[in-house]
């Protein structure tokens, strides 16, 4: 079921990519190739987008997209992961809890507006990753020596954007807390 939750999103938006882009995406292709000076954030846009420029196919615009589409499939596989642990608490639903986080991962990671957002070069879905990255790695048993991996994420969704990075603090609080609830509980 991770498999689909992975392949699927990545699928569909690379099938989207398109060779070239409209002018409304003109500053994030510039900041993704590494072309021209964008803002001091969003960085980490380079380095993914030239992953993909050494494939022999396309244009530059459509190898930078294909980064963004797996960075989609990536997303979808992290909401996998969050959907089952949560569910994993639940008692009486052990047996379709995989179908059901795969149904949840595929139903938000091909929305339209996420399908559109992961089709084009030095999109979003990279600080969507961040943001859930923090949660992710949270949501398993927070022991003290994972904190530094939690640390270095929480800082990689800092400097990608200050936004990025509240909503990742955010997220991660309320995951620490939550879980500290339910050690607590003995449920």
């Amino acid at each position: 079921m991770l498999f689909v939750s992975v392949a699927a999103p990545i699928a569909v938006c690379a099938s989207r990519v398109q060779l070239y882009t409209d002018a409304a995406h003109d500053e994030a292709v510039v900041r993704a190739l590494g072309l021209g000076w964008t803002g001091g954030f969003r960085a980490l846009d380079v380095v993914v987008a030239h992953m993909f420029l050494a494939l022999p196919i396309g244009t530059r615009a459509l190898r930078a997209g294909l980064g963004s589409a797996g960075l989609c499939g990536v997303s979808g596989g992290l909401l996998f992961v969050l959907a089952r642990r949560l569910l994993a608490a639940c008692k009486r639903a052990p047996v379709v809890n995989g179908i059901v986080a795969a149904l949840a991962s595929v139903c938000a990671s091909l929305s339209g507006a996420w399908i559109v957002e992961s089709s084009t070069a030095g999109s979003s879905v990279l600080g969507v990753v961040l943001g859930l990255l923090t949660v992710v790695l949270l949501t398993e048993l927070p022991e003290p020596k994972k904190w530094p991996l939690v640390a270095g994420a929480l800082g990689l969704a800092l400097s990608y954007e200050p936004l990025v990075g509240f909503i990742a603090t955010t997220g991660s609080f309320a995951a620490f807390v939550l879980h500290r609830e339910r050690r607590s509980c003995s449920i």
